[in-house]
């Protein structure tokens, strides 16, 4: 919803479900394995970073 409207839009946008999909959930945390896992959280990456 908070993309609807935008001007600029990223070219993919995902979401992942802590306690539903454990594999994507885990392949999401490894992105950030520097940082604890909290709930709820919410990373930006621009060209991979």
């Amino acid at each position: 919803m908070a993309l609807k409207d935008a001007v600029k839009k990223p070219t993919q946008v995902t979401t992942v479900f802590a306690g539903v999909d454990k594999e994507a959930t885990t392949k999401a945390r490894g992105y950030f394995a520097e940082y604890p896992p909290s709930s709820p959280s919410a990373a930006l990456l621009k060209d991979g970073e």
